[in-house]
């Protein structure tokens, strides 16, 4: 049984030392072999472009591009309407107004002015202007804000009361062809209850025009008369 034993042993140490791999030599055959496997580079060594220089200049924009997307930005400016202004409204000869009475005449000759009457009637006082000839000149009337002024030196000129009236009558004149004048008063105080004061203001270039002092801007109308040829305003008290 020893002997068996022994034998079994030694078999065993046998059948192990063969199935081992026999370790390579470090002789020159073996140094060959191992340099003629190919050797991987390190990830390191790949090869890139060098960089690109940097701009290290300052930056400056654009101004060309900003003016140009600012003014296209922005919506050009529409011209805006001008301001609409009050106006007074228009009345027709013959109806009680406070605003304006205008009446066009063209095509005329100056119609000379001869006389001017007031007098006092009941709820009203009126001015009557007389013209040579058979037709009334055109006329404009309206309320004008103080101080009433001449139309020739633009002086300011006093008239009485709260409330001025203006006359204004075109194709016109108050003076004779030698320059004579043909209406003696030309300003006056008045003591009616609505007018307080008469003053020619113009006659100068076919414009004849009076301003009528009233006691406050009461409504007034506007009448043509013929033979002679008349233009009467009535002013309310």
């Amino acid at each position: 049984m020893t002997a068996m034993s022994g034998w079994v042993g030694a078999g065993a140490v046998i059948l192990a030392a063969a199935c081992v791999s026999p370790q390579p030599q470090g002789g020159p055959a073996d140094s060959a072999s191992v340099a003629q496997q190919p050797v991987a580079a390190p990830r390191d060594s790949v090869l890139r472009p060098p960089p690109e220089p940097m701009d290290r200049r300052p930056w400056v924009p654009n101004t060309d591009s900003l003016r140009i997307t600012a003014d296209t930005a922005r919506p050009a400016p529409q011209p805006s309407a001008p301001p609409r202004q009050a106006q007074a409204p228009t009345a027709r000869p013959g109806e009680w107004t406070a605003g304006t009475v205008s009446v066009r005449r063209e095509g005329m000759r100056p119609a000379t002015l001869r006389t001017v009457r007031t007098g006092r009637h009941a709820g009203f006082d009126r001015v009557v202007f007389e013209f040579g000839g058979d037709r009334v000149p055109g006329y404009h009337l309206e309320y004008v804000d103080s101080p009433v002024r001449k139309c020739g030196s633009g002086d300011a000129t006093q008239v009485a009361g709260q409330g001025w009236l203006q006359v204004r009558t075109t194709p016109a004149r108050a003076h004779t062809e030698a320059g004579q004048a043909t209406v003696t008063h030309r300003e006056w105080k008045l003591g009616m209850p609505a007018l307080k004061e008469l003053e020619l203001t113009c006659d100068f270039e076919a414009d004849v025009t009076w301003v009528l002092g009233v006691g406050s801007p009461s409504r007034y109308r506007v009448q043509e008369l013929s033979n002679p040829a008349r233009l009467v305003v009535d002013v309310r008290h």
